[in-house]
């Protein structure tokens, strides 16, 4: 009985220490799993912050690139206030995720994009960036956004000698931040994000945050220690993140802050364990139920921990995975704009691509697997790079490099590509194998030919208003001119050509240039690829003649309405090019058509088709016994003789035929439509008679006089070389049968 009761009392002894054993690990593991709990949560949380912070400075930077671009544009031209400012500062806001852009001389002076001018000489950023630095200001209510809370960047703006000659500034409102960064301000019993400026403001527009008082003030009505908010500040002022934690109401908050580098600003991050406490004492409560129940207490314990590090592993695998999911949130973000996305490990010189590759053709080659080693020398080795972006991508990625991005260019099959790549620094934590830098690729060649086309059109454009009588901008679709010689005016521009400027187009013009002019032909000069049409024509200014050259050119690639109208003086030009074209299609002595011309006028003549069936007359005139005014007369002479007969055919046909000098005292006349044989015959009649000629000199006398031979197209030939070999033929017939008489050539 003794034994027994020693049995007995041993093992109760026993089992009361399995089951102080039991309650010690219980509330040994429930302390711990406490711990590894909420340092898990608050791990998670880090990451998944950090992830959107990234996200977040990824588009700021975006936006400090576009006022760079902008004041390169911008420094281009002398005067801020010229239109194509103007016109670069809309096109910069409507292009960037800038609510207003603007640009400010030296002396503080500048307007914005909405056109609203003032003077930043006293703004902090105004002067920050006066001496080449990036400007940012403080967090502040602006009345433009309806007291809505805003910030601007501003960026030096320098002159083609690179002097600072003023400022160029964008400006965002914080109700965007949502949009341009995805990420979402809340407050809510799990998690608070909020963005706090330098002062510790809170900056939105949530219910939660509209009372007046700071972060600080929040603070200091938790149970937090005044040296641990002083520690906070310092963490602010130094730019660096920091976790922190505090009590409140009995429940324990868990912080992290993240300075915005660029924004001055910080984004904030909390949560509490309400959610991780309620959650262990469920579990507490759940093991205790089962140790009172059943006496296999240790086993069931043993099993339901074994449950619960499953559950936890699962969990753990879970928050991975969410981790690795805002990777491929940012991954997704860049592959909408068609971005790649890699990290690269600055130890091992290894990269690895995270999103497709796009157009980014000159690293396809270099791995398949999406894993690149001895980055950036096995890209160099490869031999794509230019030699200028070799340099600038070594600097790059070097452990000490002091940019952001590069731009390089490479050469892919015989193929110029630009490419952009930007990298950021991640936490450097090796225990949570964060990546070293993580980065993006994107192709930018059409941006570089935009870029270039941009440049190429403002360089035509100065080049056509330079020296010009006036120049307009059009718009044909709604047929208004909009601006006149750099100005804005707002005109019919059928009213304007008509009033101002087809009036004093010469008559014989007229009609030429109103076909030019019409919607439909430049529709199609524009649709065939050709940005510019010219015309050259006469108009008469104060009844004096001036030759002009009238040029229109489409402002807009992509858009036909939109047009430049420039006219310039080319008066004396024209004269001088219209005299050496008379020069080189004229006979020297006698003012008619050479025989190259005469050739090539008859063979235009005879490719125009002949609507109305009329005849086409080939005449050979030969003067007869020319010799004899050269032998007896003199050289001199006989040139006079020559420059008679020239007048006289000049005066005996129409405006339209066709006459020149082949040689010596041959000519031709080609007539461009009769109706029949008869009235051919009427004109060669009366060009018979008309030189019958005697002249005289120092008693003596020579008769001189004309055979005539033709040939009549299409019977005889459509081309010049068969009409003339044919009217040849008929005049060997009258040479030799005693001159001074025509002849039509006969099969």
């Amino acid at each position: 009985m003794k034994k027994f009761i020693i049995k007995d009392r041993t093992f109760i002894a026993i089992i009361l220490l399995l089951i102080c054993v039991v309650i010690v690990s219980f509330f040994s593991l429930q302390s711990t799993i406490k711990r590894e709990e909420i340092k898990r949560f608050q791990e998670n949380f880090n990451k998944t912050t950090h992830y959107s912070t990234l996200n977040a400075k990824l588009l700021i930077d975006e936006m400090i690139k576009d006022l760079n671009k902008m004041s390169k544009m911008i420094g281009k031209y002398e005067n801020i206030h010229s239109p194509f400012v103007k016109d670069i500062l809309i096109y910069t806001q409507d292009l960037s995720y800038f609510n207003v852009v603007g640009v400010v001389d030296e002396n503080g002076d500048g307007y914005n994009s909405f056109g609203d001018s003032f003077n930043l000489s006293n703004r902090d950023y105004f002067k920050k960036s006066s001496v080449g630095k990036l400007g940012v200001s403080n967090i502040f209510k602006s009345k433009v956004f309806k007291d809505k809370y805003a910030q601007i960047f501003s960026y030096p703006l320098y002159d083609k000698k690179k002097n600072i000659k003023g400022i160029v500034f964008g400006a965002f409102y914080f109700d965007s931040i949502e949009k341009i960064t995805n990420i979402r301000l809340r407050n809510d019993d799990k998690t608070k994000l909020f963005f706090l400026d330098s002062a510790g403001n809170y900056i939105n527009n949530n219910e939660f945050f509209k009372n007046n008082f700071t972060f600080w003030n929040y603070l200091e009505d938790t149970e937090i220690s005044k040296n641990y908010i002083t520690e906070i500040k310092r963490s602010f002022k130094e730019d660096r993140s920091l976790g922190y934690n505090y009590k409140k109401n009995g429940i324990t908050y868990y912080g992290h802050s993240f300075p915005f580098d660029n924004l001055n600003g910080y984004l904030v991050s909390e949560t509490n364990d309400r959610e991780v406490t309620n959650y262990i004492d469920k579990i507490n409560s759940l093991v205790l139920k089962e140790e009172l129940i059943t006496g296999s207490c240790f086993v069931l314990m043993i099993f339901l921990i074994c449950v619960y590090f499953r559950r936890i592993n699962n969990e753990t695998k879970e928050a991975n995975k969410k981790a690795e999911d805002n990777m491929e949130i940012i991954c997704k973000v860049a592959e909408h704009s068609q971005k790649t996305v890699f990290s690269y490990d600055s130890n091992t010189k290894t990269l690895s691509i995270k999103t497709n590759l796009f157009d980014n053709f000159f690293l396809k080659d270099l791995s398949s697997d999406k894993v690149i080693n001895n980055f950036p020398e096995s890209l160099i080795s490869s031999n794509i790079v230019d030699q200028d972006s070799i340099k600038n991508l070594r600097k790059l990625f070097c452990d000490e490099h002091d940019q952001n991005f590069i731009e390089i260019k490479t050469i892919v099959n015989n193929k110029e590509e630009w490419s952009r790549i930007s990298i950021y620094n991640k936490f450097n934590d090796k225990k949570n194998n964060f990546d070293d830098i993580v980065g993006i690729i994107e192709n930018i060649t059409q941006e570089k030919l935009r870029e270039s086309e941009h440049e190429k059109k403002l360089e035509i454009y100065e080049k056509l208003i330079k020296n010009a009588i006036f120049y307009a901008k059009a718009d044909l679709c709604t047929d208004t001119v909009f601006e006149l010689n750099g100005k804005n005016v707002k005109l019919k521009l059928s009213e304007f050509l008509r009033n101002d400027f087809l009036l004093k187009i010469k008559t014989n013009y007229l009609d030429y240039v109103i076909e030019s002019f019409s919607f439909k032909n430049l529709n199609n000069i524009f649709n065939n690829g050709n940005d510019l049409f010219k015309l050259e024509f006469l108009v008469e200014n104060k009844e004096v003649e001036q030759w002009v050259s009238c040029i229109i050119y489409k402002i807009n690639t992509n858009d036909n309405n939109k047009i430049l109208f420039v006219v310039k003086d080319i008066d004396q030009k024209k004269k001088r090019e219209l005299e050496l074209k008379n020069r080189a299609e004229k006979d020297g002595l006698t003012g008619l058509y050479n025989s190259i011309t005469l050739r090539n006028k008859i063979e235009e003549a005879l490719q125009i088709k002949n609507f109305n069936n009329l005849k086409r007359v080939f005449i050979i005139l030969d003067l007869d016994n020319f010799k004899e005014i050269n032998d007896k007369f003199g050289h001199s002479y006989g040139d006079k003789v020559l420059i008679e007969i020239a007048k006289i055919l000049k005066n005996r046909f129409r405006s339209n035929d066709i006459i020149g000098r082949l040689g010596g005292d041959e000519f031709v006349i080609f007539l461009n439509g009769v109706e029949d044989y008869e009235a051919a015959e009427k004109y060669i009649q009366c060009l018979k008679i008309a030189t019958e000629k005697v002249y005289e000199k120092e008693n003596l006398t020579v008769k001189i006089s004309g055979s005539i031979g033709f040939s009549i197209s299409p019977d005889d030939g459509s081309t010049f070389e068969e009409l003339y070999t044919r009217a040849d033929l008929a005049l060997y017939e009258i040479k030799k049968c005693g001159k001074n008489n025509y002849k039509k050539y006969t099969k």
